[in-house]
């Protein structure tokens, strides 16, 4: 007769959800917030996310069915600042705006668009930065990796060169880390 192993019950919390959760230093397949059952016993917690500085807990003598809760604020230690949409002409290309346009915008055939991201962080990481925009009512999703070096006020720009027929209209709707 196989005998089973004895398992209490984690509910992990964090804020903002999302975040990775390492049972033991093993990676499972799910996000906060959920609940796991675990093997009874010492178990080493740990939360991580991107952009968020990790979280680890030590969890002493789950017993048997015993249910516990392990919650955490993760500390932002990456965020946007701020972002925006710059327009330039392609035949001008080398006096290209700095300040951002207010969405929506009118974007004209071969114009050049950088989608920009002012980014504070204070480790070193590499994120992931989605733009989401709209092009005539029609979402667009672009992302770009980059490597952040610690420091403040770091400018990444993702830039497009589409030739369009027409005048288009372009709103950005969102610019987040993933």
């Amino acid at each position: 007769m196989e005998s089973l192993q004895e398992t209490g019950i984690i509910i992990f919390i964090t804020d903002p959800s999302g975040a990775n959760i390492y049972i033991d230093g093993v990676l499972q397949s799910v996000k906060t917030s959920t609940s796991l059952r675990v093997p009874t016993g010492n178990r080493t917690i740990t939360f991580t996310r991107t952009g968020y500085a990790s979280y680890t807990q030590v969890v002493s003598g789950l017993k048997k069915d015993q249910v516990i809760k392990v919650s955490a604020i993760l500390g932002q230690t990456t965020y946007i600042i701020n972002s925006g949409i710059v327009i330039c002409t392609t035949a001008n290309k080398t006096s290209c705006p700095t300040t951002p346009v207010i969405c929506p915008t009118t974007i004209n055939p071969l114009d050049y668009i950088n989608l920009i991201a002012i980014i504070n962080s204070t480790i070193q990481t590499t994120v992931t930065i989605r733009f989401t925009y709209t092009l005539n009512d029609t979402t667009h999703y672009d992302n770009t990796t980059v490597n952040l070096l610690t420091g403040n006020n770091v400018i990444y720009a993702w830039s497009i060169n589409r030739i369009y027929d027409v005048n288009t209209t372009i709103t950005l709707l969102d610019v987040s880390l993933i």
